[in-house]
């Protein structure tokens, strides 16, 4: 599937104006499937999932049950992606509810100035990224490594640092999605 889309959905969504990444990774345990896709605007987010569901609809009908879930969002904290073929490395997404005592924007201050710094620090380390959506105030942070090791020790990295810090940002634990990028432009 992943051959699939590299071949057949990134160069469509690499001609999308505004596109600056598009990762589609896979998760062989757990067979999940998700993609990543970072624009100079909505309207250009929201083309490339017209793209895309035109692109699945005519290619790969069978494989998806029911619609994606999809997080939209303003980037809030990031850091540059510093490799330049992202196929093979690895992903993690947290996506995280909000707790409504904290402002989003203090939030993602808070973690550029607090957690960034950590995990730019663990061996491997690619980028990372969050956002918050605007209509659900639901939040991705998304973080990239060299490999799976790298993803695992953020994770332990960011349960520590909020705990640390008695920091409260957020209700529940975080949904987690990760896996081996198989499809990527940037």
């Amino acid at each position: 599937i992943l051959a699939k889309i590299q071949d057949g959905f990134v160069p469509l969504v690499a001609a999308i104006p505004g596109m600056a990444l598009y990762v589609a990774v896979a998760n062989p345990e757990t067979r999940a499937l998700f993609s990543i896709g970072v624009f100079a605007d909505e309207a250009r987010a929201a083309e490339s999932s017209r793209v895309a569901g035109d692109w699945v609809k005519t290619n790969i009908p069978d494989v998806f049950e029911g619609d994606p879930e999809v997080h939209n969002g303003v980037i809030g904290v990031a850091t540059p992606a510093s490799a330049s073929d992202l196929l093979g490395k690895y992903v993690v997404i947290r996506l995280r509810q909000p707790n409504p005592e904290w402002k989003v924007e203090e939030v993602m201050r808070l973690i550029g100035e607090g957690y960034v710094p950590l995990v730019e620090k663990i061996p491997g380390f690619i980028a990372y990224f969050g956002s918050a959506d605007a209509k659900t105030g639901g939040q991705a942070y998304i973080t990239m490594f060299d490999d799976k090791a790298g993803t695992e020790e953020s994770t332990r990295v960011a349960g520590e640092w909020l705990k640390a810090n008695n920091y409260t940002f957020f209700t529940g634990d975080p949904t987690l999605a990760e896996g081996e990028i198989g499809a990527a432009v940037q």
